[in-house]
């Protein structure tokens, strides 16, 4: 079943974020929009201006399922990564410049 259509690459939806829930969702499906968009480079594509318009929509909204699959794994390893840098945010680990440092040692 297909779901909603979203307008893609529409910056005023990416504002209205608010989990890292959502972040990793619409992280994912861009990945794999772009993902499509090169691997499309390696076949011949058509000549006209129609053909590369809905081949394009057909790429984004194939990446749109893909990602709405949950079978890849790729959003609950950015949702641990969130996680730990959250973890590692209030235990002071985060430098000046987000990066995590080890004080393990």
């Amino acid at each position: 079943m297909i779901g909603k259509i979203n307008f893609y690459y529409d910056m005023q939806n990416l504002n209205q974020i608010k989990t890292p829930e959502e972040a990793a969702k619409a992280f994912e499906t861009m990945f794999y929009s772009f993902l499509m968009k090169e691997m499309e480079k390696s076949i011949p594509s058509g000549s006209t201006f129609s053909y590369n318009f809905y081949f394009d929509m057909f790429m984004m909204q194939l990446a749109q399922v893909i990602s709405d699959s949950d079978q890849t794994g790729l959003k609950n390893y950015l949702l641990q990564a969130i996680k730990s840098y959250q973890e590692n945010l209030e235990r002071g680990n985060v430098g000046e410049n987000n990066t995590v440092s080890d004080q393990s040692k």
